[in-house]
């Protein structure tokens, strides 16, 4: 048995691209996001424990995990393209594919946060494309 495509991790490192669906809706703008398994992921999680271990133990219980984890969602994103072509633009203005544009976006349209969230942490948004083989298995 081939177990090739459940292997999620070269893809969680190195990005799959995806075009939210906002209030039922593809939004016209497609994201390379990297997965929750993702090297660059896991050193931010690892950094925000530490953080958080640092706090004092009556604040530590108080720290919301998955909002904590939210803020680092830019993070996740490695590149941002228009469906089709041209530039992505939100009340006019041309949003850049950096963390101030991604951090933008989030601010003004907070439901694309949770989506880009919500994707990156599902593991099965990373699966391997099955490759046909020639030979019998």
């Amino acid at each position: 048995m081939n177990l090739d495509r459940f292997a999620t991790q070269k893809n969680a490192n190195e990005g799959v691209w995806v075009e939210p669906v906002l209030f039922g809706e593809k939004i016209g703008v497609e994201f390379l996001v990297i997965g929750k398994d993702s090297d660059e992921v896991q050193k931010y999680t690892k950094a925000m424990a530490k953080e958080i271990a640092a706090l004092p133990k009556d604040e530590r219980a108080e720290v919301d995990w998955k909002e904590r984890s939210k803020q680092g969602t830019g993070l996740r994103i490695k590149g941002m393209r228009a469906v089709g072509g041209g530039d992505v633009t939100l009340g006019g203005e041309k949003i850049e594919a950096t963390q101030a544009g991604y951090v933008k976006l989030f601010n003004e349209i907070p439901e694309l946060l949770d989506f880009i969230y919500n994707y990156t942490e599902d593991r099965a948004n990373f699966l391997s494309k099955e490759k046909k083989s020639s030979s019998k298995q």
